[in-house]
Protein backbone atom coordinates (compact mmCIF):
# COMPACT_ATOMS: atom_id res chain seq x y z
CA UNK A 1 0.00 0.00 0.00
CA UNK A 2 1.02 3.38 -1.04
CA UNK A 3 1.89 5.92 1.88
CA UNK A 4 -0.71 8.79 0.20
CA UNK A 5 -4.10 9.09 0.64
CA UNK A 6 -5.32 7.27 -2.83
CA UNK A 7 -8.35 5.70 -3.72
CA UNK A 8 -8.28 1.94 -2.57
CA UNK A 9 -7.51 0.90 -6.25
CA UNK A 10 -7.91 2.36 -9.73
CA UNK A 11 -11.33 1.31 -10.67
CA UNK A 12 -12.67 4.75 -9.83
CA UNK A 13 -11.09 5.83 -12.57
CA UNK A 14 -12.24 4.60 -16.15
CA UNK A 15 -10.75 2.24 -18.85
CA UNK A 16 -7.86 4.16 -20.57
CA UNK A 17 -7.49 7.00 -17.99
CA UNK A 18 -4.30 6.04 -17.42
CA UNK A 19 -2.66 6.37 -20.83
CA UNK A 20 -5.33 9.13 -21.58
CA UNK A 21 -3.84 11.06 -19.01
CA UNK A 22 -0.10 10.55 -20.10
CA UNK A 23 -0.89 11.06 -23.38
CA UNK A 24 -2.92 14.39 -23.35
CA UNK A 25 -0.20 15.66 -20.59
CA UNK A 26 2.67 14.82 -23.11
CA UNK A 27 0.59 16.40 -25.70
CA UNK A 28 -0.47 20.03 -24.07
CA UNK A 29 3.13 20.62 -22.53
CA UNK A 30 4.24 20.16 -26.19
CA UNK A 31 1.96 22.25 -27.83
CA UNK A 32 2.71 24.81 -24.26
CA UNK A 33 6.74 24.15 -25.46
CA UNK A 34 6.29 25.30 -29.39
CA UNK A 35 4.11 28.15 -28.11
CA UNK A 36 6.79 29.46 -25.73
CA UNK A 37 9.24 28.96 -28.94
CA UNK A 38 7.10 31.11 -30.88
CA UNK A 39 6.28 33.81 -28.70
CA UNK A 40 10.01 34.72 -29.07
CA UNK A 41 9.44 35.70 -32.39
CA UNK A 42 6.89 38.94 -30.77
CA UNK A 43 9.78 40.41 -28.87
CA UNK A 44 11.82 39.95 -26.05
CA UNK A 45 9.39 40.88 -22.94
CA UNK A 46 6.96 38.68 -24.17
CA UNK A 47 8.92 36.04 -24.40
CA UNK A 48 9.94 35.71 -20.89
CA UNK A 49 7.05 36.31 -19.63
CA UNK A 50 5.54 33.12 -21.21
CA UNK A 51 8.43 31.38 -20.38
CA UNK A 52 8.20 32.34 -17.12
CA UNK A 53 5.03 31.82 -17.11
CA UNK A 54 3.91 28.78 -18.08
CA UNK A 55 6.00 26.59 -15.81
CA UNK A 56 4.45 28.66 -13.19
CA UNK A 57 0.78 27.57 -14.46
CA UNK A 58 1.79 24.01 -14.46
CA UNK A 59 2.93 24.23 -10.92
CA UNK A 60 -0.29 25.35 -10.12
CA UNK A 61 -1.86 22.49 -12.11
CA UNK A 62 -0.12 20.15 -10.18
CA UNK A 63 -0.45 21.40 -7.48
CA UNK A 64 -4.40 21.95 -7.67
CA UNK A 65 -4.68 18.26 -9.10
CA UNK A 66 -3.00 16.55 -6.75
CA UNK A 67 -3.56 18.55 -3.40
CA UNK A 68 -7.58 18.46 -4.43
CA UNK A 69 -7.76 14.99 -4.81
CA UNK A 70 -5.62 14.16 -1.93
CA UNK A 71 -8.34 15.91 0.26
CA UNK A 72 -11.34 15.17 -1.48
CA UNK A 73 -9.91 11.50 -0.81
CA UNK A 74 -9.45 12.18 3.07
CA UNK A 75 -12.31 13.95 4.10
CA UNK A 76 -14.89 12.79 1.53
CA UNK A 77 -15.40 16.49 0.08
CA UNK A 78 -13.77 19.60 -1.17
CA UNK A 79 -11.34 22.19 -0.01
CA UNK A 80 -13.16 25.59 0.36
CA UNK A 81 -9.93 27.23 0.31
CA UNK A 82 -8.25 25.38 -2.62
CA UNK A 83 -11.65 25.80 -4.85
CA UNK A 84 -11.12 29.67 -3.86
CA UNK A 85 -7.94 29.42 -4.80
CA UNK A 86 -8.93 28.13 -8.28
CA UNK A 87 -11.22 30.97 -8.87
CA UNK A 88 -9.20 33.06 -8.46
CA UNK A 89 -6.79 31.33 -10.62
CA UNK A 90 -9.86 30.99 -13.47
CA UNK A 91 -10.48 35.01 -13.04
CA UNK A 92 -6.58 35.69 -13.95
CA UNK A 93 -6.85 32.83 -16.70
CA UNK A 94 -9.53 35.27 -17.94
CA UNK A 95 -7.05 38.66 -17.53
CA UNK A 96 -4.84 36.41 -19.74
CA UNK A 97 -6.59 35.81 -22.16
CA UNK A 98 -8.28 39.56 -22.64
CA UNK A 99 -4.56 40.99 -22.57
CA UNK A 100 -2.68 38.04 -24.80
CA UNK A 101 -4.84 35.25 -26.07
CA UNK A 102 -1.63 33.31 -27.48
CA UNK A 103 -0.33 33.88 -23.77
CA UNK A 104 -3.71 32.20 -22.32
CA UNK A 105 -3.48 29.72 -24.47
CA UNK A 106 0.53 28.59 -23.54
CA UNK A 107 -0.50 28.61 -19.99
CA UNK A 108 -3.57 26.89 -20.34
CA UNK A 109 -1.54 24.33 -22.24
CA UNK A 110 1.11 24.68 -19.29
CA UNK A 111 -1.20 24.43 -16.65
CA UNK A 112 -3.58 21.15 -18.65
CA UNK A 113 -0.59 19.24 -19.47
CA UNK A 114 0.96 19.33 -16.00
CA UNK A 115 -2.19 18.35 -13.92
CA UNK A 116 -2.57 15.60 -17.10
CA UNK A 117 0.54 14.39 -15.68
CA UNK A 118 -0.69 14.67 -12.48
CA UNK A 119 -3.54 12.63 -12.84
CA UNK A 120 -1.87 9.67 -14.33
CA UNK A 121 0.39 9.74 -11.30
CA UNK A 122 -2.22 9.80 -8.73
CA UNK A 123 -4.08 6.30 -11.16
CA UNK A 124 -0.41 4.98 -11.13
CA UNK A 125 -0.60 4.61 -7.51
CA UNK A 126 -4.02 3.50 -7.05
CA UNK A 127 -3.13 1.12 -9.47
CA UNK A 128 -0.66 0.08 -6.93
CA UNK A 129 -2.89 -0.63 -4.32
CA UNK A 130 -5.15 -2.81 -6.43
CA UNK A 131 -5.27 -5.98 -4.34
CA UNK A 132 -3.06 -8.67 -6.23
CA UNK A 133 -5.14 -11.48 -8.12
CA UNK A 134 -7.88 -8.73 -9.32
Amino acid sequence: MTETPVPRDDRMWPNGAYPFSIAFGVLFIGVSIGLVVAAAGRGAGLFVLTLAATPVAGAIGWMYMTLGQRYRLRRGRFDGKLLAAELVSAGAGLAIFLADRQLAFTVLCGFLGVGMLANARMVRLARANRPAGE
